[in-house]
């Protein structure tokens, strides 16, 4: 992700009952609630020269509870350079809770705003694949996208 002379991201986050593991690039704060009810989670990011880049991966566990939102919503804001270069995004259910069907998913801007709308040129059916690394029985889905353009990225899922 491209980082101008910022030290710090921010992560949006669907609630605060869930934990976070940093693997690259950053170091995680406290899931912060803000004023309009959405969650965020701080990365400290290490000193960057201009024009530096750094890659950082992190994955969220969400703590299994009967409220949880059927999407993962991650959004790209602002002016296009400011954007980064890739994104790749994964979600993973446990076995014991797969969905029934699976999209990757675009929510789109109107230049003013950011709307949770999907964009039916943009949904995709995906297949559930197993995690090999795991020793459980845990599947997931994931994407890419390159030079994402401000929008919302990401899945619906049906239970």
């Amino acid at each position: 992700m491209a980082i101008r002379p910022t030290s710090i991201i921010y992560s949006p986050i669907t609630t605060d009952k869930a934990s976070v593991e940093m693997q690259d690039g950053g170091e995680a704060g406290v899931i912060q609630r803000l004023a309009s009810g959405l969650f965020v989670l701080p990365i400290m990011l290490p000193q960057l020269q201009e024009a530096e880049k750094v890659v950082v991966r992190y994955s969220i566990k969400y703590h299994a509870t009967s409220s949880i939102h059927p999407h993962y919503r991650f959004p790209v804001v602002g002016a296009r350079e400011a954007s980064p270069d890739y994104l790749a995004l994964q979600v993973s259910f446990p076995s014991e809770r797969l969905p029934s069907r699976i999209w990757r998913a675009e929510w789109v801007s109107d230049g003013k705003k950011l709307h949770a709308l999907p964009s039916s040129q943009t949904e995709e059916y995906l297949r559930l694949q197993p995690i090999n690394h795991r020793d459980d029985q845990s599947q997931s889905v994931s994407q890419e996208v390159e030079r994402p353009l401000p929008g919302m990225y990401g899945f619906r899922w049906q239970w």
